[in-house]
């Protein structure tokens, strides 16, 4: 399952690169407090901080860019599914739009 929300999350930020003509994606990790960190940046097409709550219950660029970006929008509700199964949190943010 862990293995899911790895593809899922960086196959996303693939996707929503691929406009740019240099893609950039970048994975770390840390630790806050008791917990590990990982988080998955890229300088895609970003997203509206209005939609934010939308984010994991349908894909948060379905409205916005449906005609450029294929899929189905639930890559991202599967990825906060399997990590609250596992006791996890998962959030998301944006420095564009």
């Amino acid at each position: 399952m862990i293995r899911q929300v790895w593809i899922n999350l960086i196959l996303n930020a693939l996707k929503y690169t691929r406009t740019k003509l240099v893609r950039q994606v970048t994975v770390t990790s840390y630790e806050a407090d008791d917990d590990i960190v990982y988080t998955i940046a890229d300088n895609g097409v970003g997203f509206d901080m209005k939609l934010l709550r939308q984010t994991f219950f349908w894909s948060f660029n379905a409205s916005i860019c449906q005609e450029e970006f294929e899929g189905t929008g639930v890559g991202l509700s599967i990825v906060q599914r399997i990590i609250r199964r596992h006791g996890g949190r998962v959030w998301a943010g944006s420095s564009g739009r």
